[in-house]
């Protein structure tokens, strides 16, 4: 949390933008979930299968435009790919398992309305799976990593 209120001080507006960016991936991520979902039902795909196998594909999606366009490296920094990736992975896997644990507790134990707990949802999940990318899975170093040693 230090790293966050830091970075604010230095470079707000840089910051802001970067939440921007990271809230368009995210539109985009949810319309390739939905369509890929409706087109794998249209096709006769039964709604389990069709729902997991189009959130992988917008958990792909998130990492590849979340990689270019929302947290860019700077000259002289490098990331791993397959660890950015897998961070990604898991990142997005722990979300979605929270928001379902969520989804239950609104739900069935304190009535919420079902169409209104996944937004509630988004509310708690959004940030922590920004904070998470941003400092985590798309954390970058300034010198490569030399493993030959």
């Amino acid at each position: 949390m230090k790293k966050v209120i830091v970075e604010l001080q230095q470079n707000p507006m840089q910051f802001v933008a970067e939440v921007c960016r990271f809230a368009l991936v995210g539109c985009s991520n949810v319309a390739i979930n939905l369509i890929g979902y409706w087109c794998l039902m249209a096709f006769g795909m039964h709604y389990i299968p069709a729902y997991g196998i189009s959130y992988m594909v917008s958990i792909v999606n998130a990492y590849f435009m979340s990689n270019r366009f929302v947290f860019k490296t700077e000259p002289g920094q490098e990331r791993s790919t397959l660890a950015s990736m897998s961070r990604v992975f898991v990142i997005y896997i722990g979300t979605f398992l929270v928001s379902e644990v969520l989804l239950t507790l609104q739900i069935d134990y304190l009535f919420v309305n079902a169409n209104v707990a996944p937004v509630i949802n988004l509310m708690v999940t959004s940030p922590m799976t920004f904070l998470l990318n941003k400092y985590w899975a798309f954390g970058t170093c300034k010198q490569p990593l030399n493993l030959a040693k």
